[in-house]
C-alpha cells in the first residue's frame, strides 16, 4: 500500500507543508502533513484491543480517508462511504473480518462500473468536524462521541452518492448472509 505522499504524487497532487490542511481545512500549521500526524495520534485515549472500540476506529479511518480522497486510491471513496453507510444507516457492528468481504464486493462492482468515480466535495466542504476537533477530546468517552459525530458529518456531505453505496451495501449484505 502506498503512503499518502506516494499516492498524492501518483494522483498529480502537490502537497502543502504549511497552513491549514488543503483538503479538510483543519486549522493546522503544517498542512496535510500535520493533519496526518494528528490522525496517527487521534485514538491514543482508546484501548484499541477492545472489540467495543473497533467501530470508533473504523469510523475515524473512514472519516479521515473521505476528507482526504486525493491522497488515496481511485476506489477508496466507495469502500469508506459504503462502510459508513453500513455502520451509520444499517447499524452494522463492524469488525476486521468484514472489510475483506466488502473489498470483494467492490471488486465485482467495479467490473460493471469501471468508469464510476465518487468525486469528493470541494476542499473544506467535507464535513464540519476535522481531525483538529478530535484532538480536543479530554477522555475516551468524549473521543468516541466526537468521532461518531465526525463520521455522520462526513457521511452527510457525500449524500449525492448514498443511493450508489446503498446498492453496494445490499450486495455486501447478500454476501455476508450467504
Amino acid at each position: 500500500m502506498k503512503t499518502f505522499v506516494e499516492q498524492a504524487e501518483k494522483n498529480g497532487i502537490k502537497l502543502l507543508h504549511s497552513g491549514p490542511c488543503q483538503f479538510c481545512h483543519a486549522p493546522v500549521e503544517a498542512g496535510v502533513y500535520k493533519c496526518f500526524e494528528l490522525f496517527s495520534q487521534a485514538l491514543n485515549l482508546l484501548d484499541l484491543s477492545k472489540p467495543e472500540v473497533y467501530i470508533t476506529r473504523f469510523l475515524s479511518v473512514d472519516s479521515h480517508a473521505l476528507q482526504h480522497s486525493e491522497v488515496h486510491g481511485r476506489w477508496n471513496n466507495h469502500l469508506h462511504l459504503t462502510r459508513l453507510h453500513l455502520i451509520i444507516e444499517r447499524k452494522f457492528i463492524w469488525d476486521y473480518k468484514k472489510t475483506p468481504i466488502l473489498s470483494d464486493v467492490l471488486k465485482k462492482y467495479k467490473k460493471n462500473n469501471s468508469n464510476e468515480y465518487l468525486s469528493p466535495p470541494s476542499a473544506g466542504q467535507r464535513g464540519l468536524i476535522t481531525i483538529s476537533d478530535i484532538q480536543n477530546a479530554k477522555n475516551a468517552s468524549e473521543l468516541i462521541k466526537i468521532i461518531h459525530e465526525w463520521a455522520i458529518s462526513v457521511y452527510q456531505v457525500y449524500a449525492v452518492y448514498h443511493k450508489i453505496v446503498a446498492g453496494i451495501a445490499d450486495e455486501f449484505e447478500e454476501s455476508v448472509w450467504k
